[in-house]
């Protein structure tokens, strides 16, 4: 097997997750060469692949780390996650079904405390301001991930994410 094939470049979201998925305990694969935090501001695609990344890492399916590439003139960086062969992450980001982001904004709402509002919640829960709490909050109503809450007042997960994804 070669250098390549073991340790592939994923410059996207389902190609990370596929490689995840089948990857042993310590192969890695470099997800970015740059500076993360500038290009991921520039890039959706970018973002969502480093929100997965950070979701991976915080259910220990893999460790996110970086490093120095060698002898480049502009000291780029090169971002790399490396299977650990243990950790459950949630199937539905792994297998691409719900992106990071949505996975996180739903697990926000599914469990915050009654008085908040969602968008509130989501200000909170995933430290952003009140714009982009607001923009999260839309995205999830036009793709039905939210609705209004059986109870009379406020949204909760949609019943039919809900079963999907929690």
């Amino acid at each position: 097997m070669t250098t390549e094939q073991s340790n592939p470049v994923a410059p996207a979201t389902r190609t990370l997750c596929t490689w995840a998925r089948q990857a042993p305990a310590g192969a890695w694969c470099q997800y970015h060469v740059g500076a993360l935090s500038i290009d991921r501001a520039a890039s959706r695609d970018l973002h969502e692949l480093a929100e997965t990344v950070a979701l991976l890492a915080d259910y220990g399916y893999v460790n996110a780390s970086q490093m120095r590439v060698p002898h480049d003139p502009d000291g780029a960086t090169a971002y790399l996650a490396t299977r650990t062969g243990q950790g459950y992450p949630p199937p539905c980001v792994l297998d691409c079904t719900i992106s990071a982001v949505d996975f996180q904004a739903l697990r926000v709402i599914k469990s915050r405390d009654e008085y908040l509002s969602a968008t509130r919640a989501l200000r909170y829960g995933l430290g952003v301001g009140e714009a982009t709490a607001i923009a999260i909050f839309d995205r999830l109503k036009q793709l039905g991930m939210v609705e209004k809450a059986s109870s009379g007042g406020g949204w909760d997960v949609a019943s039919t994410w809900r079963a999907r994804v929690f």
